[in-house]
């Protein structure tokens, strides 16, 4: 009886306890805790499946940060993608549609192998040349928008140089304008000097005719003179009222020229202000041009793969020609994996905010773990 009680407490130890502590780990990865490890020390069957228990759950806990991992980076890919489909769109349409056409007529290649070869070398050949125009198209139209997008570029830099040119003229035009306005008052101080003496030499003129006068006929030649140097003095006065309004006229003209000067010189800088924009927004298209033709050249390397692998299935199915039954089993794998990648491309096409949305509740659910 004791030998008994001792095997039972011998077999708890051994047995019992490492399956409990199995056990355990077990229902703590099933929580989502991946960190938990047996630790069996011995190298029997228990510790075998203890250390095989470990190494799985460290896997599993590898995987899950991987796929975190994965996920972050497939919402982040999700835009460029987007715009890289819809280029493709029209393409894996008419694949769709050629496939579509070879699987339903799996079951006729049953019966009609040969026949069923003919019409898929023809759908092969309609691809190739369906693929190669579609791709060629929309490489050139990608080509063509870079290169314009790189001379629109090249114009707005020639545009903003032209205006920095305008920009300089106008300075300079308005400096001269005021130096113009500058020397214009100095004229009108001159002129209001040369009026302030002819006004001096009337005055001069009529002292000396009153004192002719006095002098009776010994002043008369005198009288004559001083009467035409008050003439004189009267007619440069008057002059030197009309040059002065000129120069006013000429000031007042020139204060407006300067304002417009200014005014023009301000929409300049404000045109400057949108040509440099505008040179930053034909940048950003060039380089999303840029990224759309990279884009494009993986398309163009996946339709490739596509046409390899359609031409492998053309002679998977000539090599099958003995066997009616094995050659039906082949076109419905096919078929398969052609409704399949036609899925694939309608669901990248039609939902790429769903991937997002997907990445994101992955990343929700693989919270659950702990890792």
């Amino acid at each position: 009886m004791i030998i008994g009680a001792g095997m039972g407490i011998a077999f708890t130890r051994i047995i019992v306890k490492p399956l409990k502590k199995v056990s355990e780990v077990m229902k703590k990865a099933e929580e989502g805790d991946l960190t938990q490890k047996i630790d069996y020390p011995f190298s029997d069957e228990i510790g075998q499946t203890s250390d095989a228990i470990d190494s799985m759950l460290n896997r599993v806990n590898g995987f899950t940060k991987q796929i975190a991992q994965t996920s972050q980076q497939i919402g982040s890919f999700t835009e460029q993608l987007n715009e890289s489909v819809s280029q493709t769109s029209s393409a894996s349409e008419h694949i769709a549609q050629n496939v579509q056409e070879i699987a339903e007529g799996a079951d006729h290649q049953v019966l009609l192998v040969d026949q069923a070869v003919e019409s898929l070398n023809q759908m092969v050949q309609d691809t190739n040349v369906l693929i190669t125009t579609q791709v060629a198209s929309v490489n050139e139209a990608v080509t063509n928008a870079s290169h314009k997008s790189t001379e629109g570029n090249k114009a707005i830099e020639f545009a903003e140089t032209q205006m920095q040119s305008i920009h300089r003229v106008i300075s300079n035009l308005e400096e001269t304008i005021q130096g113009l306005n500058r020397r214009s008052g100095e004229i009108a101080q001159i002129m209001d000097l040369m009026k302030d003496i002819g006004e001096q030499t009337n005055l001069l003129a009529l002292n000396a005719t009153i004192e002719a006068a006095r002098a009776g006929d010994r002043g008369r030649s005198y009288m004559v003179v001083a009467n035409e140097v008050r003439k004189l003095a009267e007619q440069s006065s008057h002059s030197a009222d009309k040059i002065g309004n000129l120069i006013h006229a000429i000031q007042d003209e020139a204060s407006e020229a300067v304002q417009s000067m200014q005014r023009t010189k301000n929409e300049v800088i404000a045109g400057g202000n949108a040509v440099g924009d505008a040179g930053q927004l034909f940048e950003g298209i060039k380089e999303s041009v840029d990224e759309v033709a990279i884009h494009i050249g993986k398309v163009i390397s996946s339709v490739n793969q596509m046409t390899i692998d359609a031409e492998a299935i053309q002679n998977t199915v000539q090599s099958v020609n003995h066997s009616a039954i094995l050659s039906s089993s082949r076109s419905q794998n096919i078929s398969a994996a052609t409704e399949e990648q036609l899925a694939s491309m309608e669901v990248i096409s039609a939902s790429t905010g769903e991937l997002t949305q997907m990445a994101a509740d992955l990343r929700s659910q693989l919270s659950y773990f702990k890792v």
